[in-house]
């Protein structure tokens, strides 16, 4: 495999979603409204991470809330009169309020999807190993 598998114009970008989170939100047309989804960078995934830490640990709720706000791009969370409608001033405090508890785990396994966070290691191994003759580097 060359170098140009990895540039940045040759690698297949992950597109937006629309996923139904609940058939409680309601379009003009009456028909459920899905929620638009958008994975992170590593960049952006890591500012977030280092934006939740608490006395060196990682505020694992402030976390996950933050990650399902940063991969939300419709509705917009960020909206004021969002806000103002759920009696919330944040993102976080916004998507917690406006979903069931259901709700919001299905969405928060969706983002993590999206983002990368349910590749099982074991079958890419074998594709690599396969891919290199079986060499690992384990």
């Amino acid at each position: 495999m060359d170098l140009k598998a990895f540039l940045m114009e040759r690698v297949l970008t992950q597109a937006e979603e629309e996923y139904l989170v609940s058939q409680r939100f309601l379009g003009e047309d009456k028909q459920p409204a899905p929620f638009l989804l958008c994975p992170i960078g590593e960049t952006e995934h890591d500012l977030l991470r280092r934006a939740c830490m608490r006395d060196g640990k990682i505020d694992v709720s402030d976390y996950l809330a933050g990650l399902v706000c940063a991969c939300v791009k419709r509705p917009d969370l960020r909206d004021a009169a969002l806000q103002k409608s759920w009696g919330v001033l944040g993102e976080q405090d916004l998507i917690r309020k406006m979903l069931l508890p259901g709700e919001y785990a299905g969405l928060l396994k969706r983002v993590q999807a999206l983002c990368g966070f349910d590749v099982e290691e074991d079958p890419l191994r074998e594709q690599i190993k396969n891919a290199s003759g079986g060499a690992t580097g384990n």
